[in-house]
């Protein structure tokens, strides 16, 4: 099974969210027991994604995932860090007991939601996003 979805042009970042649509696809991919999620031409805005088992999430040549920046968006996660088992910022994209996942294609991944990205640790300590627990 396939699921092919359509971007938008570039400039219209501020009007859409295609986060819930993207998700809705990789989740039900991975429901029908597999398949591909094909992002074709165009721009996809989203918050982070949760891949799901059985699933190729392919990206062509002229498509772009787009994350956007909203710290709201990326809570913390139960991960491991170099290593170390610990909560974390939500990864753009995240798998977790979940297995025969494939990533592919030319397109791109763009995660500059922000100078210095989403993941700058400058930006996060600007923010005061930083909160240590002891």
């Amino acid at each position: 099974m396939v699921i092919a979805l359509s971007g938008h042009e570039a400039d219209q970042k501020s009007l859409y969210d295609d986060t819930q649509n993207l998700q809705s696809a990789l989740d039900k991919i991975s429901l029908l027991g597999g398949g591909q999620v094909l992002l074709k031409e165009g721009v996809f805005y989203s918050g982070p994604l949760k891949l799901r088992s059985n699933v190729h999430f392919h990206i062509e040549k002229d498509a772009t995932l787009s994350f956007v920046f909203d710290l709201d968006r990326y809570p913390p996660v139960w991960t491991r860090w170099e290593g170390v088992e610990c909560w974390a910022m939500h990864p753009l994209l995240f798998a977790q007991n979940s297995h025969h996942i494939i990533l592919s294609g030319s397109g791109t991944i763009d995660e500059t939601g922000s100078p210095g990205g989403i993941c700058s640790d400058k930006q996060r300590r600007k923010n005061g996003q930083y909160r240590f627990i002891r």
